[in-house]
């Protein structure tokens, strides 16, 4: 089964964040030092150097639960366009990590769901194409972090396999 986020990038904290972990990956390094050990080698099977993360709060829990490894396409949005994509490595709660990377949000929390990526797409597609597309209305505007469930065909298959590290398309042939 594939699954795919919505994840809307939109307030002053998200985009900041965005800009932090979004935009240029972080050092594996720095992911043993407040993850471990286990983590790091395990995200090093598919990158070697660098990682792109995004959280979520654990009050998306319901959300997050269908999230496994290399399972899960997430589009970001950024105002009304899909401003980035990728397949989700695997996720990890960790709200050290969360916390040396993007502190505590106005309501004192962090966003200790840790999504790891081995790498992003940039896009710039209107998200109400993909409202249209999922057969949502045009006024959906993907409050917190929503996860969908999509078909599972060839083309699905091909699709995630292009946006995988080199090291999970290897392992998926």
């Amino acid at each position: 089964m594939f699954w795919l986020a919505k994840q809307q990038v939109s307030s002053e904290y998200a985009r900041v964040n965005a800009g932090k972990t979004l935009d240029h990956p972080i050092s594996l390094d720095y992911v043993r030092r407040y993850a471990g050990l286990d983590l790091e080698q395990r995200l090093r099977s598919y990158c070697t150097s660098g990682v792109y993360v995004w959280g979520s709060k654990p009050e998306r829990a319901h959300q997050t639960v269908k999230i496994g490894d290399l399972n899960t396409l997430f589009l970001f949005r950024q105002g009304t366009v899909i401003n980035k994509i990728g397949v989700a490595i695997t996720k990890h709660e960790s709200e050290a990590l969360a916390n040396c990377l993007w502190g505590r949000d106005a309501d004192g929390e962090t966003w200790s769901t840790i999504h790891f990526f081995g790498g992003l797409e940039p896009k710039s597609v209107p998200y109400q194409r993909i409202c249209r597309a999922l057969k949502t209305s045009p006024a959906d505007n993907w409050q917190g972090l929503s996860v969908v469930p999509l078909d599972d065909t060839e083309k699905a298959r091909v699709f995630f396999r292009r946006l995988l590290p080199e090291a999970a398309r290897q392992g998926q042939q």
